[in-house]
């Protein structure tokens, strides 16, 4: 059943922006749907072969009333030869298949003035075909909805296995005539029992959770923000996209500003990323007070130096850095932008005695990055480039005395920043830092921009589900 919901939720987060504005946008080109439309045939052969498809009795007159009762019909093997899954505007999806064949075992009991029987048969049907559209859409608390909107079904071809009694019949009154009998009672009874298994997958997608735990202090939010609007070349969704810290889930203090990704239909999948998101990503990290890094005394050792005269008999130091305010994201065309506020704090200890701390350094800066995103080995690789655009530091002290020293210690603080700091950062992100990826799904040929207001992130998709 999670081969539904990985489908619909593929499709269902498929929306055009209408009442609130999204944080993430997604949108999927045919060449998309045609992606998703082998699972969803590989889903429909299994659900056809497991459908229950009720009893069926009544009385056709051949030479003579014959009353028929045919029970425990199963669906031995089902497969789909011809098929194609297209975009319904307003609605959602269609699958049409073209051609399909399927072998149906049941149990008949016949009865005719000339012969009273009961046995075990075997349909063959060929030229099979059904067309079924699914209609998506949101409820009040942004799960998707599927229903089943519409479905015709013409089955055109039938063999008849029969045996014993029951041939006889066959031979005496004449095959087409069953055979038209059987038609007409499976066109009439196929759709209405998708119908009904089309309700168990809509209970499954509704209950599919719109929350997920990133790491130990984040959590994003993905609920549906508006309704699933579908064009016949393509579909979006608008997505909440919003970030909170799991131990204070606060919402963020500015709504998302509105934007659009571009009208193209070359990769599988587009998707959007506002600077709501980002930032938003960035307060919740804040708000779980996870922001902060701590470096070692060997590190800090020419940082040590400078406070000679500022305090004294220093014994090891170490370093803490922490943000004072949530970093704030800015995207322009071909440039990410986060302004930083935080604070150093150096920390010494003796022997036998707490830590104390010696001097603190509030810091303002400014850093660009530019970034790119690849897949492998199922994750997500994320490689860059930072250059830090500015920075200004204030020794916070009440000893004006030594004011003139606080600008040495505040020159060698910037220097281990530009020298240290960011040239670490930027060599992790040249190496790349890995996130998991979706699972079973895999990028294929991502593609990255920085526009305007939002990260856009063009891809194709390949699938490795395992069986179920």
């Amino acid at each position: 059943m999670w081969k539904v919901s990985c489908f619909v939720l593929f499709v269902s987060g498929l929306t055009l922006s209408h009442c609130v504005n999204p944080g993430m946008k997604l949108m999927i080109s045919q060449k998309g749907l045609d992606f998703a439309h082998e699972v969803a045939k590989n889903f429909l052969e299994s659900q056809v072969q497991a459908l229950s498809i009720p009893n069926i009795s009544g009385k056709e007159d051949i030479q003579g009333e014959l009353k028929y009762e045919i029970t425990n019909i199963k669906v031995e093997d089902y497969k789909i030869i011809d098929s194609s899954l297209t975009f319904v505007p307003d609605v959602g999806i269609q699958m049409a298949i073209k051609n399909s064949k399927a072998t149906i075992l049941s149990n008949w009991n016949v009865e005719h003035w000339t012969i009273k029987a009961k046995e075990k048969t075997t349909l063959e049907l060929s030229e099979a075909s059904f067309i079924m559209a699914f209609k998506i859409s949101k409820n009040d608390t942004g799960s998707p909805l599927l229903s089943l909107n519409s479905c015709q079904s013409d089955i055109k071809k039938v063999e008849i296995k029969l045996n014993g009694p029951l041939k006889l019949i066959q031979k005496k009154y004449g095959d087409e005539k069953i055979k038209d009998v059987i038609l007409k009672l499976l066109n009439s009874q196929i759709c209405t029992a998708l119908a009904e298994e089309s309700k168990k997958w809509a209970v499954y997608v509704n209950a599919l959770p719109v929350q997920h735990k990133i790491d130990d202090h984040v959590q994003i939010d993905y609920r549906l923000v508006n309704s699933p609007v579908f064009t016949n070349k393509y579909a979006d969704v608008d997505v909440k996209g919003t970030f909170y810290a799991i131990n204070n889930r606060t919402e963020p203090a500015l709504a998302p500003a509105p934007f659009t990704l571009p009208d193209s239909s070359d990769s599988m999948l587009y998707v959007g990323i506002s600077e709501y998101t980002l930032n938003s990503l960035a307060q919740a990290y804040f708000d779980d007070q996870a922001l902060h890094l701590a470096f070692t005394h060997k590190q800090l050792d020419h940082i040590v130096k400078e406070l000679d005269g500022v305090t004294v008999n220093l014994p090891e130091a170490r370093g803490r850095l922490r943000a004072t305010k949530a970093p704030v994201f800015t995207l322009k065309p071909k440039n990410m932008t986060v302004e930083l506020a935080g604070q150093i704090e150096l920390v010494t200890k003796e022997n036998k005695k707490p830590a104390h701390s010696e001097i603190t350094v509030n810091i303002t800066s400014s850093i660009s990055a530019d970034v790119s995103i690849s897949e492998s080995n199922s994750r997500l690789n994320v490689t860059g480039s930072l250059t830090l655009n500015s920075i200004t530091l204030h020794v916070v002290s009440e000893d004006k005395t030594k004011a003139s020293k606080f600008a040495e210690l505040e020159k060698s603080v910037k220097n281990f920043i530009e020298k240290h700091l960011v040239p670490t950062l930027d060599g992790k992100l040249k190496r790349g830092v890995t996130i998991p990826s979706v699972p079973f799904i895999k990028l294929v040929n991502p593609i990255s921009h920085t526009n305007e207001k939002f990260f856009q992130l063009n891809t194709d998709i390949a699938y490795n589900f395992p069986r179920m």
